[in-house]
């Protein structure tokens, strides 16, 4: 499982911390057509976990797939947005699909985002998250807009708008074990 908690941690919640965003940190861009495809995070041999899959369509529609012990479990797309800043390439999707999706405890508030960083070549997809913890000493020190809560033994850290791109720009802002995905030739499933 521990592919799918990294990309359930990029796109959601670590099991007891997050950091949404009330607004999107950058201007919204158009779908970039490279990301278009089937990617893959292959699971663990030696600890018997399954593939995490996206699938991206040109709209930047994303699918999240699944597979536990053999079951596929696909639940719903969701529309990804694209922002850049400078060499920065930000991802990011409604924060209510991804609780559902992911079966928080705690919800996010309503017209928030998860945000990722993100770096794309030509076969490969590599997804970073917030560092939570981080993020919520930032908060805390007053170098970062936002609100830092805990709910039920859940951090909860909500960014506010408007977003300095310069904090998500500094070191340590995206850290952690990046989820990192491999296209799927195409006719390949």
């Amino acid at each position: 499982m521990k592919t799918l908690c990294i990309v359930a941690s990029c796109l959601l919640l670590a099991a007891c911390e997050s950091t949404s965003f009330q607004a999107p940190p950058v201007a919204e861009i158009a779908c970039d057509s490279a990301l278009a495809g089937h990617w893959t995070a292959p699971g663990s041999e030696e600890k018997k976990t399954d593939d995490v899959e996206l699938r991206i369509d040109a709209s930047c529609r994303v699918l999240f797939i699944d597979h536990d012990n053999g079951v596929r479990n696909e639940g719903e797309p969701v529309q990804a947005h694209l922002g850049v800043d400078g060499d920065a390439h930000y991802l990011w999707v409604d924060a209510a699909w991804a609780a559902k999706r992911f079966d928080a405890k705690q919800l996010p508030p309503a017209g928030d985002f998860f945000v990722l960083r993100y770096l794309l070549t030509e076969n490969s997809l590599t997804l970073e998250m917030p560092d939570n913890r981080a993020v919520s000493h930032r908060i805390i020190d007053n170098k970062i807009n936002g609100e830092v809560r805990r709910y039920d033994g859940v951090l909860a850290n909500r960014l506010l708008a408007p977003i300095d791109t310069k904090a998500l720009r500094e070191p340590g802002f995206f850290t952690g074990e990046p989820a990192r995905f491999q296209r799927v030739a195409s006719g390949k499933k």
